[in-house]
């Protein structure tokens, strides 16, 4: 009703369209993302790490299914620019002393390589993603 409401639209239209993309497999799943600075998690760090790249996949997966890893993702090696960090990880907290503890859990048990934490010091712009050019023309 909200999101109908919001374009102007009928909710069943909204719905049927819903039904498509999911159909069409243009959507895979529908989810909220909740603000977590609002929430109360501010403590919020993103470990860069080096895994050996035969271990990546295997790594990645074990490591992007604990449950207080919040986004897991494999991004390419920059050796040109000093960068050799090739796995990704966000892990959010209340606290930096229980952020700190899962970084040290995943670095002695899922991850045991090279990494830096890099802590956020301030939320410079943070939206969903926006798909209203992409569609507005169907």
């Amino acid at each position: 009703r909200d999101v109908a409401r919001g374009i102007v639209a009928d909710v069943d239209d909204v719905l049927a369209a819903v039904e498509r993309l999911l159909d069409g497999g243009q959507i895979k799943r529908i989810g909220c993302v909740v603000n977590h600075v609002v929430t109360g998690f501010r403590n919020n760090c993103m470990v860069v790490w080096d895994v050996p790249d035969e271990e990546l996949d295997e790594r990645g997966v074990a490591a992007g299914s604990l449950p207080y890893v919040t986004l897991c993702y494999h991004r390419p090696r920059r050796p040109e620019q000093g960068w050799e960090y090739n796995l990704f990880t966000m892990v959010h907290g209340r606290e930096t002393d229980a952020v700190d503890e899962k970084i040290d859990e995943l670095a002695s048990t899922y991850l045991p390589f090279d990494h830096e934490r890099l802590y956020s010091t301030e939320t410079l712009k943070q939206t969903g993603a926006r798909y209203d050019e992409l569609v507005s023309s169907e």
